[in-house]
């Protein structure tokens, strides 16, 4: 299991791979592995390495593949995880704003506490949007992605949960090596 930067990222994956390092699996936690980056650094060499993120551009949720495609005509890349949170908060501030009637501290407090939000574009992020008694995400969401070689391209695929996972991708295990 791998927390990187990019740079360490991509050292650790092409120093695996000059010594035939057999894992059952290579697991890194968005960070250098989420940086577009990583595969010009990488080449081949990260394929079938696994990432752990909240959101991927091929994740099989409602308003993901509409929302992503808007966002990569107007700035020429897909979104990331940390841009599918910031465009479902201002859905859920806004909910939040329209049930408290107010701006009063305490009113949103209130209102946010009794946030749960089924339907709508926050579903690109999660299915339901409801918080626990110490304002934390009740059930946030995870995507599990596998570097791919996809047309001869390096990609992102969502893998897992299989109800998400980009159609007819299957996940490779055990890592097979480099080159496999």
């Amino acid at each position: 299991m791998l927390v990187s930067y990019v740079s360490d990222a991509a050292l650790l994956t092409n120093t695996f791979a000059e010594h035939k390092v057999m894992p059952k699996a290579f697991v890194g936690t968005s960070g250098g592995f989420a940086d577009p980056a990583y595969f010009e650094l990488t080449g081949d060499n990260c394929e079938y390495y696994f990432d752990i993120s909240t959101w991927e551009p091929d994740v099989n949720r409602p308003f993901s593949q509409e929302v992503n495609q808007k966002f990569t005509e107007k700035y020429g890349y897909a979104m990331n995880a940390e841009a599918v949170k910031a465009y479902a908060s201002m859905y859920i501030i806004a909910d939040a704003l329209e049930r408290a009637g107010s701006t009063d501290p305490e009113a949103l407090r209130q209102a946010f506490a009794e946030t749960n939000i089924t339907e709508g574009p926050t579903q690109m992020y999660a299915s339901e949007i409801v918080f626990d008694e110490t304002g934390q995400m009740v059930n946030a969401p995870l995507v599990i992605s596998q570097m791919r070689k996809i047309d001869g391209k390096m990609e992102r695929v969502s893998v897992w949960p299989e109800a998400e996972a980009r159609p007819g991708m299957e996940i490779v295990w055990p890592y097979p090596g480099v080159g496999q």
